[in-house]
């Protein structure tokens, strides 16, 4: 990645404006009349190199979880490779929070979700068994498409997580906690 200034004007990617002007909303910080080029290199940490895509772009949100999963797969290609049919294949489930129900001593009763608490009913249960089957029927044709392209298995991941975040429901990514940042 470079950052250059020529003639007081800032490229930073594909985005131009003048020092000091406003753009976005965004005011861009002026720079020494320095003569020609002045060229500043950044370097990326492997950290970083790892939760970016592979052209160097920001990669999607992701929420902590799913960084530190993608970094444990980067450690090496089986661990990638382990983490990503597994997730291929596994069914989606809702994540619970029993404790009230352990701590009262009861086998039944009132369940609320593990992410926000929101109690679950029979409706809730429904919507979301209709969502996930479609989810993953669609992730693990995902996951052999891309297995039969070639792709790196620690990439397919990282495909997968951003497919989930970008198509699920606000309801499956409670549920699931897979992509839900809190609300």
């Amino acid at each position: 990645m470079q950052v250059q200034s020529r003639s007081n004007i800032l490229t930073y990617s594909d985005l131009q404006a003048p020092a000091g002007s406003i753009s976005g909303g965004k005011v861009f910080p002026s720079v020494d009349s320095e003569p020609a080029i002045k060229r500043d290199r950044v370097t990326l940490s492997s950290t970083a190199k790892v939760l970016s895509d592979s052209d160097g772009a920001l990669a999607p949100q992701r929420t902590e979880a799913q960084q530190r999963l993608i970094m444990g797969a980067s450690s090496d290609s089986a661990s990638a490779e382990k983490i990503a049919h597994d997730m291929a294949v596994a069914d989606s489930m809702i994540l619970y929070d029993i404790s009230d129900l352990v701590r009262q001593g009861v086998l039944e009763g009132e369940v609320k979700l593990s992410t926000s608490g929101r109690i679950v009913g029979e409706a809730f249960k429904e919507a979301f068994a209709k969502e996930a089957a479609e989810l993953d029927a669609e992730r693990l044709a995902l996951y052999r498409s891309e297995k039969a392209k070639g792709t790196d298995a620690l990439q397919i991941l990282k495909i997968m997580i951003d497919f989930t975040n970008e198509n699920a429901s606000d309801l499956y990514k409670e549920a699931t906690g897979q992509g839900w940042f809190g609300k």
